[in-house]
């Protein structure tokens, strides 16, 4: 439980499988110092559209603040955002499609999220 007083930012996203009309939520909880509180991934089947996947994320991301007790959340999507502004929920949702499992991790990302983002600043940085 985050500490009194204290807001947390809980960014969500939806990966959607048009073929299996399936989707993964992603949700990653922080606090105002951007430290990982909660990272967690949800399966959903019967998912209709891509919209309907981010419906479900949003709400996903709702039950995660009441969940955690907190006095104020900013709830955050993709929408308006760069990708690379929730790069972690893309990668957590992403993944657990591929992989079919869902997580929920206090504290701590998954370790594909790490490597996945190491890689991706290693190649920024090196010389074209």
């Amino acid at each position: 439980r985050p500490s009194e007083n204290q807001i947390v930012r809980i960014n969500f996203d939806a990966a959607f499988s048009q073929r299996h009309f399936r989707s993964t939520l992603r949700l990653v909880a922080r606090n105002d110092r951007g430290k990982v509180l909660v990272s967690k991934s949800v399966l959903e089947n019967r998912i209709a559209s891509p919209f309907a996947a981010e419906a479900c994320a949003c709400s996903q991301a709702v039950r995660l603040g009441i969940g955690m007790g907190v006095d104020e959340v900013e709830i955050e999507g993709d929408a308006h955002i760069s990708r690379r502004a929730n790069q972690t929920t893309h990668i957590i949702a992403t993944e657990s499609l591929k992989r079919e499992y869902e997580i929920c991790l206090e504290r701590v990302v998954p370790p594909y999220v790490v490597v996945s983002l190491g890689s991706r600043r290693q190649q920024e940085q090196e010389p074209n």
